[in-house]
């Protein structure tokens, strides 16, 4: 999901761009799974794959000529909510509420996009590399009008399978 908004003299225009799902991620149709024997890993763990997906989303930008971005507190919890409760409900999909959310934190934004993502295993750079491949997840990575991102992975064990549902929402001005 994007959004941009164009400040005019009286009003803010905001117009939704688009939005996907990553290739490796459940279906939003897909029937959520039961919540029973789902475990959670140490914080300390995913923020380090939180950090490595900064750093490949740095090292992308930087390799097409595009500023690094800051990791925005605000952002993060955001995103972090989104994540947790996408991992509880075992469904992919967007926070249709993500516009009012990062207004509320950051009532002076100029950009607001989204990915998200659903990864089996423990390897952070599949899940990169998945919204590499995705050409609207590529494109907000890319996206020059992003300076500041939130990232949050909520890991979870459910049936024996390590899942990790990740949360990527861009801005600029928070």
């Amino acid at each position: 999901m994007t959004v941009h908004r164009r400040l005019a003299a009286t009003t803010a225009a905001v117009a939704a761009l688009g939005l996907a799902f990553a290739p490796l991620a459940a279906s939003a149709s897909t029937a959520t799974p039961a919540r029973t024997g789902v475990n959670r890993h140490p914080a300390a763990h995913v923020r380090a794959y939180d950090q490595t997906m900064l750093t490949d989303a740095n090292n992308a930008r930087a390799a097409n000529q595009v500023h690094r971005f800051s990791m925005n507190h605000k952002l993060w919890k955001i995103a972090h909510a989104w994540a947790k409760h996408l991992s509880k409900t075992g469904t992919l999909e967007h926070n249709a509420a993500l516009v009012q959310d990062v207004t509320a934190a950051c009532p002076h934004w100029t950009a607001v996009g989204e990915n998200v993502g659903v990864t089996y295993g423990e390897n952070e750079h599949h899940m990169f590399e998945a919204y590499m491949h995705s050409p609207p997840h590529r494109a907000n990575i890319l996206d020059k009008h992003y300076r500041q991102v939130g990232i949050a992975t909520v890991r979870v064990v459910r049936h024996g399978q390590t899942e990790q549902w990740n949360v990527m929402d861009f801005g600029n001005r928070c």
